[in-house]
């Protein structure tokens, strides 16, 4: 496995583990972010990423870091 595609498929396990955690819905998140649920449910399946400055407001959102999405 490559060190991109690892990357993102711990960013999508954190993502989808910490909005359960804090019962985010793709829904709300999409909402706050102001992009589509199906943008969400790709960075949540690995598909995609967000750009830099929606990972930041998703770590706000989830009350993290941006290394607690990344490690």
């Amino acid at each position: 496995m490559n060190v991109k595609k690892h990357n993102i498929n711990r960013f999508s396990t954190n993502l989808y583990q910490l909005m359960k955690e804090r019962k985010v819905t793709k829904e709300s998140l999409a909402d706050e972010l102001d992009v589509s649920t199906r943008a969400v449910y790709f960075w949540q399946s690995g598909q995609r990423c967000p750009s830099y400055d929606q990972l930041i407001k998703i770590a706000k959102i989830l009350s993290t870091s941006i290394d607690g999405l990344l490690i």
